[in-house]
């Protein structure tokens, strides 16, 4: 079996608007929320087991 693998040659070099648009603006602070509230979520899972334990 074979696996053919292409890299364009241009990866990584392409250019990037200093500005995002609003789409992007949003994904990113949709991101962050769910990493914040993912992480929040967690802190209270830990002071939960931590209060059962004491």
């Amino acid at each position: 079996m074979a696996t053919r693998l292409s890299v364009r040659s241009n990866f990584g070099h392409e250019s990037q608007d200093a500005e995002h648009s609003g789409s992007d603006n949003l994904k990113r602070n949709a991101w962050l929320a769910l990493f914040a509230g993912s992480f929040l979520f967690w802190v209270l899972v830990v002071t939960m087991v931590w209060n059962l334990w004491n």
